[in-house]
Formats: structure tokens, sequence, C-alpha cells
């Protein structure tokens, strides 16, 4: 709405309407005491309503957004878990999907270790390649020629693709108390930016209400994420748990000027506490007090300008 002669003047409207329903089906096989496999297939079926217009200067109502339909994305995994040793364990795997509204497919390679030093000490090792469709709308947002005509150029948009590279360290201090460690890698390639030159990322959506109306959209961006995760864990003993993590990260984007920018959700760090504590009431019965603390620099700053 805005203020057109002093009175109400409508200027955009909207109605996005997603549903989603999945089917999950997989199959788990032993071979062994050291091998075992688990492969399964996944399959989600999207029903949309998208309408979304602007006021032109003609005084008429522009629409960017107009589609009703369906999509299907199909997913495969196999994964096959190898205990070598009592210390060693390892896990390989291959993801694929399939957004069969556009033929794009992505095949995921993965693997994973875990080395037990000792009773108390664990490190552990991870790699792979991760990726996400496009928020449905994105796909069929129409650029715009003139006031009566549009085209659709994003319903050929790839997934977006991720690399990632995970290292972690593990202490049992007793048998109540946990310190775990870990630091990671991401890096984020085949991206959803403009193709014409401007800031504008996929990355960085999510941040408000609404979806991004860019209609011209290629899979040229890039960025990248790393960070440390420091967590203490203190298991539920004598009536009462706590849970404490510290994560301190990096997270940037480069979009189709060619400059490296914050992404939207780079706060540096973030610190949650979570714990709880339990009173017995008789022989059957307990009162529970559970409390949760999150310290996000980020969305404090955001609250403190936005004040």
């Amino acid at each position: 709405m805005s203020l057109q002669n002093g009175d109400p003047s409508r200027r955009f409207g909207t109605q996005n309407i997603q549903d989603k329903i999945s089917a999950n089906y997989s199959i788990n096989h032993k071979f062994n005491s050291k091998h075992n496999i688990r492969t399964g297939i996944i399959a989600d079926h999207y029903i949309f309503e998208l309408q979304d217009s602007v006021r032109t200067a003609n005084d008429e109502f522009f629409k960017s957004t107009n589609s009703d339909g369906n999509a299907n994305l199909i997913q495969a995994h196999i994964n096959w878990q190898s205990r070598f040793t009592a210390k060693l364990t390892v896990n390989t795997g291959l993801h694929q999907q399939l957004l069969l509204m556009n033929d794009a497919m992505v095949l995921e390679p993965r693997v994973g270790a875990r080395y037990k030093l000792n009773g108390r000490h664990t490190i552990s090792m991870a790699a792979g390649l991760h990726s996400q469709m496009q928020p449905i709308p994105v796909y069929f947002n129409e650029l715009r020629i003139d006031d009566q005509t549009s085209v659709l150029l994003n319903n050929k948009l790839d997934f977006n693709k991720s690399a990632h590279l995970i290292a972690g360290y593990e202490v049992l201090l007793n048998d109540k108390f946990r310190i775990k460690s870990e630091i990671y890698y991401q890096q984020l390639y085949n991206i959803a930016i403009d193709r014409d030159s401007s800031s504008f990322s996929i990355l960085n959506t999510g941040t408000d209400f609404g979806m991004p109306s860019n209609a011209d959209l290629v899979n040229d961006g890039e960025g990248y994420n790393y960070g440390l995760e420091l967590t203490a864990e203190s298991f539920f003993h004598k009536g009462y748990y706590f849970l404490s993590t510290v994560s301190l990260f990096q997270s940037k984007y480069k979009a189709s000027d060619g400059v490296w920018n914050n992404t939207a959700f780079n706060g540096n760090y973030v610190l949650n506490v979570l714990g709880g504590k339990e009173f017995k009431i008789g022989e059957a019965n307990a009162l529970s007090f559970d409390s949760k603390i999150m310290y996000d620099y980020k969305a404090l700053a955001d609250l403190i300008k936005g004040g």
C-alpha cells in the first residue's frame, strides 16, 4: 500500500500457495558384522499457485508471476558402511537428484571416516558434494518486456551446488561430559545470480518475508563458508543436563558485479546454551524446567539498527 492524493493506494499484490507431498522408501542390508548397506529413494511432489503483480504507470496491474502447477524432485541414495577395525568406521555414499520440471540432474559422491584413538578420543573427517534446488517461485518469475508482455527465463535454472570438507575431534572427559570441536569449509558454486551486473545472489534468500522477483538469473555465482564449532555437553545425570555450542564463521559470496561481499547470514559468531533440571515428585511424577539461550551477533546488530 502507498498514499496517493492522501488516500491509501494498492501498489502490489501477491499470493503464494505451496504444498508438498513426500514419499520415502529405503532398504537396509547387513552383510556381516563389518559391512552394511542402505539405499533408498525420496519423491517430493510440489503443488503451487503463484501470483505476484505490481501497478504500472498506466494504472494497471502487471503480473510478474502467474503460474499454477506442480513439480517433482526425485532423490536416490546409497550408503555403504564398513567397520574395518574396532577403531575405524568408513562411510561411502552416492546421492542423486533429478528435478523433472526442467531435467536438471546432479550426482553427489560423499565419504566420511571416524577413528577412535582410544576409549575417550575420536577424530573424524568427511567430504562430499551437496546441491539444492531453487525456491519454487524463483523458477516462475517473469521478465517484463512491456506492460502486456513477459517471458519466462528462470525455468531452466540448475541446482545451487557446494563442496564440503569437515574435520572433527571429540573427547569424552568422563562418562557424563563430552567436548567436541569441528572445523569446516564449504565452496559454493553454480549459484543463481543476475545475468546483468548486480549484487544479487540467491544465497541471501530467506532474510526477509518475500521471495526475490529477479527474472533473468544464471548459475554463475559463487561463495564460501568456513568456521569452527565448539560443543560442551553434559549428559543427563542426577536430574540435570546442558549443551553449549559456540560457532565462529565467515560467509562470503560473489555475484555478477564481481565483488566479494558478506552474505546476509554472516554474523561471524553464534552462541547457543541449552539446559534443564528435573525434580522428582513422588515415585511416578517429575517436574522439569528447561531453558535455551541463543546469542546471534548479526541478529542482535540488525535489531539494534532497526530500533
